[in-house]
C-alpha cells in the first residue's frame, strides 16, 4: 500500500480499494473512491523480502452516509491527518506468497 499526505484540506481523501480477492484470477479488483472519510482501518505491518509491507483493510463513508470497504491498495489523505495506533509484538511478522493460493500470507518469526 502506498500512502502520502495531500497538499492541504482542499484535497479530499481518496482511496483505491477492492471488495475482495479474486482467487480464480489471483488478483484484486480495484475501485477508486473520492471525497470520502475513513471510518476504520485495520491491518498488519510485516516484512516481505527484507522490506516493510503494509496489509490494510478499511471502511470509508461519503457525504450520503454510504460506506465502502475492502483492501486498501493506495490512499491519499487530503487533510494531512490520519490517526494510527500500532501495537508491537515480540514476534516478527513475515509476509510471503503461498503458492497454493497465489496470495500473500503472514507467518510469525521470533525476533530473538
Amino acid at each position: 500500500m502506498d500512502a502520502q499526505a495531500g497538499n492541504g484540506p482542499e484535497q479530499p481523501t481518496e482511496i483505491e480499494a477492492c471488495g475482495s480477492w479474486d482467487a480464480a484470477k489471483k488478483q484484486f479488483n480495484p475501485r477508486t473512491f473520492r471525497n470520502v472519510e475513513m471510518a476504520s482501518i485495520v491491518g498488519s505491518l510485516a516484512w516481505k523480502e527484507g522490506k516493510p509491507s503494509i496489509h490494510a483493510q478499511g471502511v470509508a463513508g461519503d457525504s450520503g452516509f454510504d460506506t465502502y470497504g475492502g483492501h486498501i491498495l493506495s490512499m491519499e489523505v487530503g487533510t494531512r491527518s490520519l490517526e494510527v495506533t500500532v501495537t508491537a509484538y515480540p514476534q516478527q511478522l513475515e509476509c510471503g506468497i503461498d503458492p497454493k493460493i497465489g496470495a500473500n500470507v503472514l507467518g510469525l518469526r521470533d525476533s530473538h
